[in-house]
């Protein structure tokens, strides 16, 4: 498994756009980074697409979720604060599927459902509690299996 660190999202093309989240001392970064440097979350993200029919992020989005740190973020933090690091994420997550042989589709997939009007909260049936969707990816040889 190729793992992500901090100077491959620093130097990524979209990454690098970023550094108000990477200095952002609410979250550090460093922990998502870590959380999705596991060959687990990356499978879940793989199957997510290839056999559920959902965003790769809706593979691990629960979990990372959970994490102490992100889950602080979010519930204490302004909703409209939050987008820049949402979007960041996804930049994490399209690094990995390119790395595993996959391509964006230039399609979003749903995660969640909002409340009401103005709120940033998803319904409790959603995939998701903060994102309402995800990047949708295919895998560039198609005849690739997930292992």
């Amino acid at each position: 498994m190729e793992r992500i660190n901090l100077g491959d999202f620093k130097k990524d093309p979209h990454g690098r756009r970023y550094s108000d989240v990477l200095g952002d001392k609410r979250i550090p970064f460093a922990e998502v980074i870590n959380f999705f440097n596991n060959e687990n979350i990356l499978r879940r993200m793989e199957e997510s697409e290839q056999i559920h029919d959902h965003p790769a992020l809706a593979g691990c989005v629960k979990e990372l979720e959970t994490l102490p740190v992100v889950d602080l973020f979010f519930s204490k933090t302004d909703a409209h604060q939050t987008t820049r690091f949402r979007q960041a994420i996804g930049v994490l997550v399209k690094m990995h599927m390119t790395r595993r042989g996959w391509k964006q589709t230039n399609r979003k997939g749903r995660l969640g459902t909002r409340i009401g009007r103005g709120r940033y909260v998803n319904t409790a049936g959603s995939l998701s509690k903060w994102f309402l969707s995800a990047e949708r990816y295919t895998r560039r040889n198609p005849t690739v299996k997930v292992s």
